[in-house]
């Protein structure tokens, strides 16, 4: 069976969803991940108890990202300028809209719907949380999803090109005078200034032996830094 063969179409609140083969891919690994932190400093949780909380897991986390993707067909629709279609696979889900002659006002509101729902996602996993026993699964499962919520809300304001943040940015730019190419390149030189920034915390870090943290920045500034050269287009 081919790849194309493989891909799942459905029609969700009349919106293209494509779900290609890759996607199961991701689930499954994820799953794998939560498993093993469902067993994380529990050793009296048999192999069972933890592919279930596992599984609980996967399912409480994934509208951290599948329902930030369809709310932005809410805000779409609201600024007359309706999403298309949304595909899913390895990488993070795909929102494309066929007509993408609309005014700023229009793609900033398009773009506005993610961060909104993560937002009172994280809020009502946040609250929710406080009023479980610390010592419960429902405690835990919370708290994974606040924290996929969270890090979906922050990894999509950031300023790169092809998430939200930089949307909202460079359609802003253009509301403000510039041409299209113009907010283009201020974004990619914001997301050079950030990988710069970046950089010199790392190695900060490095040379006071925060080894790890810093690291994982000097990875991030790699990452912003290709971003602002135009090396990445998309992930």
């Amino acid at each position: 069976m081919n790849s194309q063969s493989a891909t799942v179409t459905l029609n969700v609140f009349d919106i293209k969803l494509t779900i290609k083969p890759g996607f199961w891919g991701t689930l499954a690994a994820l799953w794998g991940v939560m498993t093993w932190v469902a067993g994380r400093g529990h050793p009296e949780r048999s192999l069972p108890a933890r592919l279930c909380i596992g599984f609980v897991a996967v399912i409480i986390m994934i509208p951290a990202d599948l329902v930030h993707a369809f709310a932005h067909t809410l805000s779409a629709k609201r600024a007359g300028a309706p999403m298309d279609e949304i595909v899913l696979g390895m990488h993070m889900p795909h929102t494309l809209y066929y007509d993408n002659d609309v005014p700023p006002t229009a793609h900033r509101a398009r773009a506005l719907g993610g961060p909104i729902y993560s937002t009172a996602a994280l809020a009502a996993d946040l609250a929710t949380r406080q009023v479980t026993p610390h010592d419960s699964v429902l405690h835990d499962l919370l708290g994974w999803s606040a924290a996929a919520n969270a890090m979906i809300l922050v990894g999509s304001l950031l300023p790169l090109p092809f998430v939200d943040g930089g949307s909202i940015l460079k359609w802003s730019l253009v509301e403000r005078g510039l041409t299209e190419e113009e907010a283009d390149r201020t974004v990619r030189q914001v997301n050079l200034g950030l990988g710069a920034a970046a950089g010199a915390a790392g190695a900060g870090l490095v040379a006071t032996r925060h080894r790890r943290a810093g690291f994982s920045l000097l990875a991030g500034a790699g990452f912003l830094v290709a971003v602002g050269l135009d090396k990445i287009r998309q992930i």
